[in-house]
């Protein structure tokens, strides 16, 4: 819900202030009927906290496996930082014999795997999809009502990815895309043939 509100101000300085207001409300009242549900349920924040505290302690049994992961992960990243070790490489920690190159921290691993210069190439990538897509719903209000939902879930979606290898497997990829597509498609009907929204919506999509 925050999400959508600041992607739809970026999108628009003339967002509808009604609009903008009713979405941060609705986030408001979501985050306080979250909390009075966990109240009335009596819930123990002291064992919430030590939970979610120890989610991220290297002794814990999974999150362990990944401290490991990004020591090893890291170490190969140093030793050649620039391009990396190449696409398939493995290090100490294996997670999987029969896949060695798939790593739960897929940022990391794909850091160590094309070093910065990949790795910043990935990067531009996604931020084109982001930012190319926030200028055209700033001249489009349909394309933006198409847009921002699709960019809201990539969105999560790419912090989903940080901790388990989803864009590492092919059919996962169409997240991505998606988005690609969408912008693509929008672009290349030209203003004239997209001046009604009806239009514009229909083909965007």
């Amino acid at each position: 819900m925050a999400l959508d509100a600041a992607l739809l101000g970026l999108a628009n300085h003339k967002v509808d202030k009604k609009m903008f207001r009713i979405v941060i409300n609705l986030g408001v009242a979501l985050v306080v009927g979250g909390l009075f549900a966990v109240i009335y349920a009596g819930i123990d924040f002291d064992v919430l906290i030590s939970s979610l505290i120890s989610s991220f302690s290297r002794y814990e049994a999974s999150t362990g496996l990944r401290f490991e992961q990004a020591q090893s992960l890291w170490a190969a990243f140093i030793s050649s930082p620039v391009i990396g070790q190449g696409l398939g490489a493995s290090v100490d920690v294996v997670r999987s014999y029969d896949q060695p190159w798939a790593y739960e921290l897929s940022y990391l691993a794909l850091l160590m795997n094309v070093g910065l210069l990949g790795f910043g190439v990935y990067l531009m990538a996604v931020l084109w999809l982001f930012v190319v897509g926030l200028l055209q719903c700033r001249r489009d209000t349909s394309f933006a009502r198409v847009y921002l939902p699709y960019a809201t879930a990539l969105f999560a979606f790419l912090i989903m990815n940080g901790s388990n290898p989803y864009l590492a497997k092919f059919d996962y990829l169409w997240t991505i895309f998606i988005v690609a597509a969408l912008i693509n498609g929008c672009k290349r009907f030209n203003r004239e043939s997209c001046t009604e929204p009806e239009i514009k919506v229909s083909r965007c999509v």
